[in-house]
């Protein structure tokens, strides 16, 4: 008995109770955006609104899902510079972006995307779309030069079906 007391309580001392992994604690201070994984500090791009403020508690704001505004909905972090369209199934961070991307190609020139992710596999209004295991990876580049990415989207759907929010 009190070894089984001594091992709950090294589970819980090491933060692994309940269903969050201890290696990504809820925040928005150790951001860390997988775009080989389409994960955003591992929620996916279909998490739910509830799922994204629970997870990042620094919300600025939100708009209704399946509304008519911010592509059928969302939850927003403007302090942080990411976004979760949870009515469309994706996530992105743009320019200031307070977190880490992994590979880091956000403010980069394109030729670090594409030596990441090599050709896109669509091309439209300055977006770069990469065809993914768990959907797309949309890369938006500069309107003045064209050769920075200054915003990325994991989209949990199939390139084709992505709109370029321009």
């Amino acid at each position: 008995m009190r070894v089984l007391f001594v091992a709950a309580a090294l589970v819980v001392l090491a933060g692994c109770a309940g269903p969050r992994s201890a290696a990504v604690p809820p925040g928005c201070d150790a951001l860390v955006f997988d775009l080989e994984r389409g994960l955003l500090n591992g929620l996916a791009p279909t998490a739910t609104p509830a799922e994204f403020k629970a997870q990042f508690p620094c919300s600025t704001g939100e708009t209704e899902e399946g509304g008519p505004f911010n592509f059928g909905g969302g939850v927003f972090f403007l302090d942080h510079d990411f976004f979760a369209y949870t009515h469309r199934d994706y996530i992105e961070a743009r320019t200031n972006f307070a977190g880490r991307v992994e590979p880091a190609v956000l403010n980069a020139p394109v030729a670090e995307l594409e030596a990441a992710f090599g050709a896109p596999g669509r091309e439209e209004d300055g977006a770069r779309l990469y065809r993914t295991r768990y959907g797309c990876l949309r890369a938006e580049t500069s309107e003045t030069s064209g050769d920075t990415v200054v915003e990325l989207g994991v989209h949990a759907q199939a390139c084709a079906d992505v709109i370029v929010p321009r």
